[in-house]
């Protein structure tokens, strides 16, 4: 096993009762070459590569969970390391022997709050709840019986209770009887998403169009001018966030000075802001959402700058596109191939978003099996339309701190 080992690294919202955000779980696997690692050396490659990482940004500065197996616990070098939002997370495997309790217990006095990952009471676990703040529940590995049993001899403890891989809305509502107080599973906030959605309004789908010809290099700027003069209210808006300090654009006083002063690429991100920004700031679920598409849409634009052009994708700007369109019928409530109706979209950038096909399609999918933790398929998927899949981990961290950095600058203007 080499000394360092690289890895995928990705995370999962986890939100409460009332559906706000209380943090994420970082999650690590080996990148390719990588697969046969075991544990230890996988919680060893973390342990290497945690200082180097801004955990307040990947986390928004929220809790950061982070699971650690018993070497790594009993190793010392968590304590040197900053623990001020970090919740360690004791893997299954660890077990209460009198150094791993005495362990537990500095660890504890550095500042970190600990959770029990995967737990599941056996009655041997005893010593390590006593320390834990937190215990983290496979909910989809029990049933409804099982489940019950398992919360009530962990909150015996009086720990926090956290529900792993919730699926469904009757999982969540089941959880939730039982006691729960945190969710994670990013199939279930989808689903909440699509519950929520809401028509797009006609500034929406203006903007919409607006991307699609930012995107199309084919496209000339009267024709972008045209359609920015046929919705005042974009204008206004578009006028007012390039001229902000942020953008560094003051004394912009028409789209067309704005496309040659700024480009095309700096308008459309801004466009794209504008979309995913608005409606759904005040819920939880689908913010993560729209957090998910700016980080797909940067994480897509940026593999295909560094494809080769014979494999046929479409620019940047389109590619950008795709990613921040992925989630819009979860953001909408509405069918993908419904939303394509209304858009001028080449049908390869419509079937990429309807059913993933193709090579655009095939990106996408990338990108998503990606940020979902499965990484075989993400690389597989790269691989499979001849892109080398050793950026993946550098794009999505480039994409994730783009995506982050960005939304807190709308939240500011």
């Amino acid at each position: 096993m080499p000394a360092t080992l690289q890895l995928h690294l990705t995370r999962q919202p986890i939100l409460d009762r009332r559906n706000q955000l209380f943090g994420y779980e970082l999650l690590f696997q080996p990148q390719k070459g990588g697969a046969g690692a075991q544990l230890d050396d996988v919680y060893d490659a973390v342990l290497a590569g945690l200082p180097g990482l801004d955990l307040n940004l990947i986390a928004d500065g929220r809790a950061a969970v982070i699971t650690m197996g018993q070497n790594a616990i009993l190793s010392g070098r968590l304590e040197e390391m900053e623990p001020r939002g970090v919740i360690l997370a004791l893997d299954e495997h660890v077990k209460p022997t009198p150094d791993v309790i005495e362990a537990v217990q500095r660890l504890k006095a550095h500042g970190y709050r600990i959770a029990l990952d995967n737990m599941f009471y056996d009655g041997t676990q005893d010593a390590l709840l006593a320390e834990a703040e937190f215990a983290k529940i496979e909910t989809l590995a029990l049933n409804h019986e099982e489940l019950s049993e398992q919360v009530q001899f962990v909150g015996n403890f009086g720990v926090t209770l956290i529900a792993e891989q919730v699926e469904s809305e009757a999982e969540y509502e089941d959880c939730v009887k039982l006691g729960f107080n945190f969710f994670q599973g990013f199939s279930y906030f989808l689903s909440r998403a699509k519950e929520s959605g809401v028509k797009p309004s006609e500034n929406t789908m203006a903007i919409m169009r607006i991307l699609n010809l930012l995107g199309d290099p084919n496209v000339r700027d009267p024709e972008v001018e045209a359609a920015f003069r046929s919705d005042p209210k974009l204008t206004f808006q578009l006028l007012k966030m390039v001229n902000s300090a942020a953008m560094g654009g003051r004394g912009i006083e028409s789209i067309g000075h704005a496309l040659r002063l700024l480009g095309r690429g700096a308008i459309h991100r801004w466009l794209a802001l504008i979309l995913a920004t608005q409606g759904g700031r005040g819920e939880a679920v689908r913010f993560e959402v729209i957090k998910s598409s700016l980080l797909r849409a940067r994480m897509c634009e940026a593999i295909g700058s560094e494809a080769s052009s014979s494999l046929g994708l479409p620019a940047k700007g389109t590619l950008f596109l795709v990613g921040l369109f992925s989630q819009m019928d979860s953001l909408t409530g509405r069918p993908m191939a419904d939303i394509m109706k209304g858009l001028e979209i080449s049908e390869n950038v419509k079937a990429a978003l309807i059913d993933r096909s193709g090579t655009t399609g095939q990106l996408l999918a990338s990108v998503e099996a990606y940020e979902d933790a499965d990484w075989d398929k993400a690389e597989a998927s790269l691989e499979g339309i001849g892109i080398d899949s050793d950026g993946l981990s550098d794009w999505f961290l480039d994409a994730l701190t783009w995506a982050t950095n960005h939304l807190s600058t709308s939240e500011d203007d």
